[in-house]
């Protein structure tokens, strides 16, 4: 069993697999290189399995796992007095502009209640089919015409908030959290690499590399290679002074866009996808221009909030749109989590404590099938991965 773990990378799944190795009393090491654009800084999170139902069997598990362990993290961050994380059920409002708009809520609405009988899991909350007035009563910035389908159960997070917490938490349990560059260091065999960080040479018993899009960069001493690309997403933050945005819930399912709320009066317009952009750090004229045009379209009432800021955050992509988790080829005691595109604040919690257990080696039955789970994302199968 590995007692040294250094955890490269300080983002959501960095600080998710270090606090999880902290709980169980390992040693550990978190390294945050705190890139510009790192995603779980931008990223305004909604925690559903909702959305996974098009996917397999297999995804549609993994997605409820995944919002599963968000509760029982939560609440066990709040026993360590770390309750302010931005994490609210707030409830989430779909709606679908367009001529057959009802028709296509009505069929979601019989959708997602066959994922309630089929999930037996009281965490996707009610589903309720809303008239155009109860859809404003919950959203009051909403176009007058348009109803939805509310399901009570889904979770907003702030990205943020909810690092900040994770790093905290790691080291009042005896976790180690630094920032700063660091670099892998080749060994002989197949041993665990060596870390150099601040004139050190740390020799830990396992790494986990967590670096969101910057994880190829931070393999590549090690030529190694993971195929996973920066995705440029800018999120628009807007202010409704006098206006209580606290209980607002998530509006959803119009095209790839949606709203958070946070209080005290903020309202994230979210969020750009944008392939192929490198880590170009910049807001840009159409980014903003396309959000707006679209979140006004279907919430005319935002005309008048007040812009305050637009972030930038780069998501990881893989090749197949999937996370890439677990042991590297080539290497013992090497391993990453990376690769949760648009969804990290969702699914990073969760598949960075199993990359964490099998780092270690520990038991983790509240986990469920660790060994299984990692197979279906394992680097192991892209043809690229693995030591020259």
């Amino acid at each position: 069993m590995a007692s040294e773990v250094v955890v490269v990378g300080g983002g959501v799944a960095g600080a998710s697999a270090a606090y999880w190795l902290a709980r169980r009393g390992i040693g550990v090491t978190l390294l945050d290189f705190a890139h510009d654009g790192r995603a779980t800084s931008a990223g305004a999170g909604i925690i559903s399995y909702a959305g996974a139902q098009a996917g397999s069997e297999e995804w549609r598990r993994y997605f409820q796992a995944a919002t599963t362990y968000h509760r029982g993290l939560v609440a066990d961050l709040a026993t360590l007095d770390e309750d302010e994380i931005g994490y609210r059920v707030v409830g989430e409002l779909i709606v679908m502009p367009g001529e057959d708009g009802e028709l296509r809520l009505s069929r979601l609405a019989d959708e997602l209640e066959q994922g309630n009988a089929l999930w037996q899991d009281p965490q996707i909350g009610e589903v309720r089919l809303l008239s155009p007035a109860e859809a404003r009563k919950l959203f009051p910035p909403l176009e007058p015409s348009l109803g939805g389908v509310h399901v009570s159960g889904v979770a907003r997070l702030d990205g943020r908030l909810f690092c900040e917490a994770l790093h905290r938490a790691v080291v009042r349990l005896g976790g180690r959290v630094e920032s700063g560059p660091a670099e892998l260091r080749p060994t002989p065999g197949r041993r665990p690499p060596g870390v150099a960080f601040a004139g050190e040479i740390l020799s830990p018993d396992a790494v986990v590399v967590a670096a969101g899009a910057w994880t190829p960069e931070a393999l590549a001493p090690l030529e190694l290679s993971i195929p996973t690309e920066p995705e440029r997403g800018q999120i628009i933050h807007l202010a409704l002074p006098g206006t209580d945005t606290a209980s607002l819930p998530v509006l959803d399912g119009y095209d790839r866009n949606y709203m958070v709320a946070f209080p005290p009066d903020r309202v994230v317009v979210g969020a750009t996808r944008e392939t192929g952009s490198g880590f170009d750090y910049r807001v840009t004229a159409g980014g903003v221009q396309e959000l707006m045009r679209r979140a006004l379209e279907v919430a005319p009432g935002l005309a008048d909030a007040t812009l305050v800021e637009v972030r930038v955050g780069f998501r990881p992509v893989s090749p197949d749109g999937r996370p890439v988790l677990g042991a590297v080829p080539g290497y013992d005691g090497l391993l990453v989590a990376t690769g949760f595109g648009p969804s990290g604040l969702t699914l990073a919690p969760y598949s960075a404590a199993l990359v964490a257990a099998a780092a270690c080696g520990l038991e983790a039955p509240e986990l469920g099938d660790v060994a299984g789970t990692l197979a279906q994302f394992s680097p192991a199968r892209f043809a690229e991965v693995g030591r020259s």
